[in-house]
Order: C-alpha cells, then structure tokens, then sequence
C-alpha cells in the first residue's frame, strides 16, 4: 500500500530552472555560474526522523553582477537523506512498528543576493563572501516499513544564509567552499525541516 498526498515533477523543475539560468546569463555581461557537490547535516526537527549525514547532494547556481561586489543570482539544490531504523514510530498520527527505511528528498529553489568583500580580479586569489537566499523548499518524506510505504510531500517556504571562500586556480575558474544553513519552515500538517550544508565545487566567470 502506498499512502501519498501527491507527487511532484521534479524533472520539470530542474528544466525550467536551467533554462532561466541560461537565458539570464546570456543578457547578463558579468555573471558566474557554478556547480557544487552538498554534503548535509540534519538539524532540529528534522534530525528526530533522519540524524545520518546525507552525503548525496549537488547544486547548480547563477550569479549575475549588480556592482563589482554584489550579485544577484538564482540556486538550485538536490539532496537525498536517508536511514534504517528498528522499534515504533509514529507517521501521519499513525503507530507503526518494524524494520523502517526512511527518506527525506529536499530541492530548495532560491533567490539570492551575495557581498565580497573585494572585488574579483587577479590581484587577490582569495575572496570572501557572504549571502542569503530566500525562496521555496520541495520536500518529500518517505517512510518504508513492512510492504506499507507512507509518503508526504510539501512546499515551504525558507531561508539559507551563507558564508563562502572562493580561490581562483585560473582567470576565469574558481575553487570555492561554502557553509549554508538551510531552514524551511513548517507547513499545515508538516515540521519545519533544517539542516547545515558543506559544499565545495567550482565556479565560472564571464568576465
């Protein structure tokens, strides 16, 4: 038996934000784009249902310049926990005890503003930045227990602050590490879902 609210198109998603990603950088002058791989940490609320590290993540991410220290950009996020658990469990106001498989799906889609703290040119090879993104957070929890799968999926609306470093290892290519706090709050019928994000990935200039 399958119990589920309703199912979300992720590829469709993922499609439509790629292709704004690419229509703005094309009319964009200065713009970076980068790719990261996402380990994250569960933290509050979420961390009762999931307290392993999710090592299965990736993002893309769009920034375009608004002045020579300040972006404007668009991030979006794929990350998967999951755990195995014995003992009893309760779902959906509902009791349930056996061998469980759980899973949570979490993709934020975000507006973001980031400051650097100089401006991105060859004399410096290190930068340091700061952000915040606001958006929507998809979030699908999946609990497998016995031949009984409960699913629940949600919109939320949340915030990511983030503090990064970038090193540039060619003129136009950046190595860079960021922390982000990932919180989405809770909806009619949902907990609030939080959790840290360490991201390390590279990042392209157009300029």
């Amino acid at each position: 038996m399958d119990v589920r609210r309703k199912e979300i198109p992720m590829k469709y998603i993922l499609a439509i934000v790629l292709v704004c990603m690419l229509v703005s950088g094309a009319q964009a002058q200065r713009s970076l784009f980068g790719i990261t791989y996402d380990i994250s940490i569960p933290l509050g609320d979420m961390s009762d249902y999931i307290d392993k590290t999710s090592w299965r993540g990736f993002g893309l991410e769009g920034r375009w310049f608004y002045r020579p220290q300040i972006t404007f950009g668009l991030d979006w996020a794929w990350h998967t926990f999951h755990m195995q658990s014995d003992g009893t469990i309760e779902y959906e106001n509902v009791a349930a005890t056996g061998h469980q498989f759980r899973r949570i799906y979490a993709s934020p889609i975000l507006f973001t503003m980031h400051y650097y703290f100089q401006e991105l040119d060859d004399r410096q090879p290190y930068n340091i930045y700061a952000g915040l993104g606001i958006g929507t957070y998809w979030i699908e929890r999946k609990l497998d227990i016995g031949v009984v799968t409960f699913t629940d999926s949600n919109w939320h609306f949340g915030l990511a602050p983030e503090l990064g470093l970038m090193y540039q290892v060619k003129y136009d290519t950046y190595f860079y590490f960021n922390a982000k706090y990932n919180y989405a709050f809770s909806t009619s019928g949902s907990i609030d879902y939080s959790f840290l994000g360490l991201n390390v990935g590279f990042i392209y200039s157009s300029f």
